[in-house]
């Protein structure tokens, strides 16, 4: 069998001489040479400053790659819910912030726009969101002053057609308290002189 060769090369941790097979590339005379020299040399994470495992990276972990990146550009924003304050990365803003999952999945639920039907003392009205947090406004108002101009104080509106769901501008008009009090009063007695004219006409066929 052939010698393997060996060569002699300088310890770069303790400066002694040693001898190594000629194939292989050894720094260190021993073991304990090379680990003395890997506690020292080791880098410390440029965020948290725990030990790096390799030499090229400077972190430790993708977390305090972000944290070291970002950490200069959070902002503080308002909730477009309920208005609170909270603080959130440049990266992740966007057309809509939100403060929690609650407040979140009540901005999906009912955005700005948002209309829903609610029934008043047997009257149905549609209702439009028209601000955050949950600033609802008639629908037919809304409609309305958006055409019109505010309404003036005492003014309301009443719908032609009496369909009161029937939000289009050309079935609404502006009137004063007294004179739409009075018109559905006079609605009230011609529907009462009507039923009792009916009434009255099926008597009088069944006689």
């Amino acid at each position: 069998m052939q010698k393997r060769k060996t060569v002699k090369s300088i310890c770069v941790w303790c400066g002694k001489k040693f001898s190594h097979r000629a194939d292989h590339l050894n720094k260190f005379c021993s073991r304990q040479c090379a680990g003395k020299a890997k506690i020292v040399t080791q880098k410390s994470c440029r965020w948290c400053g725990k030990r790096v495992r390799q030499k090229r990276n400077i972190f430790c972990s993708a977390v305090c790659v972000f944290k070291d990146k970002h950490h200069n550009t959070v902002k503080v924003l308002h909730c477009e819910v309920c208005g609170k304050k909270f603080n959130r990365h440049q990266c992740h803003i966007r057309e809509r912030n939100y403060c929690s999952v609650k407040c979140r999945v009540r901005g999906m639920l009912y955005p700005i726009g948002a209309t829903r039907v609610v029934a008043n003392n047997g009257y149905r009205r549609r209702w439009v969101k028209i601000n955050h947090p949950d600033k609802w406004k008639l629908n037919a108002i809304h409609i309305y002053e958006d055409a019109m101009g505010k309404l003036g104080k005492g003014m309301v509106v009443h719908h032609r057609d009496k369909n009161t769901l029937n939000d289009a501008l050309s079935n609404l008009v502006a009137l004063t308290r007294k004179e739409h009090s009075g018109l559905h009063r006079q609605m009230a007695m011609s529907c009462h002189q009507e039923a009792l004219n009916f009434g009255r006409q099926n008597l009088k066929a069944s006689k």
